[in-house]
């Protein structure tokens, strides 16, 4: 994950332009109207993200899988979610923070002691929260913003204290919460899929490979995702092969020919006809859209 240590302040201006505090390490904004993700943009930020909706609703997909944002609701996603936001309301306001990896790495030099959070995000990246957490999150906003215009030689330290202070206190919400999600077996599998593919969708794309790694038949495999989620196990799997061609195309320099081997197909030709079949128009045509 090296490539995601620090942010890429060009691509957050290109998406948000007028941010509130940016440097190496966050972003932080207080209108979640100015981060403009074209719908149907896929996108990966290299970075830990942190929102709570306040007004208005997001319907977004994290890795695929679909959430109703509404006001109360706080998503976080991590360094290599894929991000597409599907419906942003006109109305939408809330709070959000990006947060470089070496942020974070430096703030929890035990990684350990936060660990199981991250496993948890990756999970249930929305989380409802009561109005009352929703107000304290807002005073670490607030608190933020005062500390931007103190001239004390601490300030930086001060300011990476009081985001640290923030991910400690969500950390604290997730632990002592009653109300965690209770997944299906159904479900859980098709998360467990799901996370797989992420991991060795380049180097692996056959079913029986998934299957084993799931300690299960093809056939149970492919079953269960259908009636759990209305695509096929090979559906899932070109989905987010899509997505990551997508990301490539729109924001990287490489050639549609680096592409295709980073994705681990046979030629050139192939990814072509495959992106093809998937997207109504060659490679070629969407990076140039």
């Amino acid at each position: 994950m090296n490539q995601f240590k620090n942010l890429d302040i060009r691509i957050a201006k290109n998406l948000i332009g007028d941010i509130d505090y940016v440097d190496n390490d966050f972003i932080v904004l207080d209108d979640l109207s100015k981060f403009k993700i074209p719908n149907d943009s896929p996108i990966r930020l290299g970075a830990f993200t942190i929102s709570l909706c306040l007004n208005g609703h997001i319907t977004t997909d994290i890795n695929m899988i679909r959430y109703d944002v509404q006001p109360g609701d706080m998503v976080i996603t991590l360094p290599k979610d894929i991000i597409e936001h599907k419906d942003v309301s006109s109305d939408i306001r809330g709070i959000f923070f990006i947060v470089s990896q070496r942020f974070i790495e430096e703030a929890f030099p035990k990684i350990g002691e936060i660990l199981p959070i991250f496993l948890y995000i990756q999970k249930y990246p929305k989380i409802e929260l009561t109005a009352n957490q929703c107000f304290n999150i807002q005073q670490f906003y607030d608190f933020f913003i005062q500390r931007l215009k103190d001239q004390s030689v601490y300030r930086d330290k001060m300011i990476s204290s009081i985001l640290q202070a923030l991910i400690y206190y969500i950390s604290g919400l997730l632990i002592n919460s009653d109300k965690r999600e209770k997944k299906e077996r159904k479900e859980e599998l098709l998360s467990k899929f799901i996370q797989l593919i992420i991991k060795h969708y380049k180097e692996n794309r056959t079913l029986d490979f998934y299957a084993e790694k799931l300690f299960i038949s093809t056939k149970y495999m492919s079953d269960i995702i259908k009636k759990t989620s209305g695509l096929t196990a090979h559906d899932w799997i070109d989905r987010y092969t899509i997505l990551e061609a997508k990301i490539l195309l729109r924001s990287t320099n490489k050639t549609i020919q680096e592409i295709s081997n980073e994705l681990n197909f046979p030629n050139h030709s192939f990814f072509s006809k495959f992106f093809k079949h998937h997207m109504g128009m060659t490679p070629k045509a969407y990076r140039q859209s």
